[in-house]
């Protein structure tokens, strides 16, 4: 069963669609989205309290925030500076409890600072994309075989996927928008089999 993209569901937390919201990410109508895609997570991928997880494109951090409040060790990484700057405001409607750092994980040195966020200064055992492929090029998502270098470590990306018909492409038009079937197909032209794919919120997997 495909998952199309969801003009509903995206417009919880953008100002831009939400006249009656103040901030662009608001976490009073977004925490709950990103807590079910945290208890997504934590059922399809086995989640539990020896785990350690490095979300990328975290945002505000939220579904990491989530994920420690249920006992897992969870670190978010987002390197927009918009992100960054805003959490430091210690603005109640987008604060998490805990601020992302800020890497990419792309080469040695950041994946070492990376590794100093968990106890043990260990590879995390997971490795999650946070619903950014559709920000991505399709040449820039060739750079995501560089997080292979977390040794063992389960990599996966939540996407939201388009399907004929659907409205995200009219809205959101330089978006990198695939079908569920192209993305995997994607990833397997790339070499990337390993890399699994799933849906930010619904409870199952690609």
């Amino acid at each position: 069963m495909a998952v199309v993209w969801d003009l509903a569901q995206y417009n919880l937390a953008y100002s831009n669609f939400r006249p009656d919201r103040e901030y662009h990410y608001e976490r009073t109508v977004a925490f709950p989205r990103l807590e079910a895609c945290a208890k997504n997570m934590i059922a399809t991928f086995g989640l539990d309290g020896t785990s350690s997880v490095i979300i990328f494109g975290c945002g505000f951090d939220w579904t990491g925030e989530a994920l420690r409040a249920r006992g897992i060790e969870a670190v978010g990484s987002d390197t927009s500076a918009y992100i960054q700057a805003e959490w430091d405001s210690a603005n109640p409607e987008t604060s998490s409890d805990r601020k992302p750092i800020s890497e990419e994980g792309g080469n040695n040195g950041s994946r070492n600072k990376i590794k100093l966020n968990f106890a043990g200064n260990n590879d995390p055992t997971h490795v999650f994309s946070e619903d950014i492929l559709t920000g991505l090029s399709d040449a820039e998502i060739t750079e995501l075989a560089q997080w292979d270098s977390f040794t063992n470590a389960v990599i996966a990306h939540s996407v939201t996927t388009m399907d004929d018909g659907d409205a995200g492409p009219t809205a959101f038009p330089l978006w990198n928008w695939k079908t569920e079937a192209d993305w995997r197909i994607f990833f397997d032209g790339l070499g990337l089999s390993h890399h699994r794919l799933f849906h930010p919120s619904w409870e199952y997997e690609y």
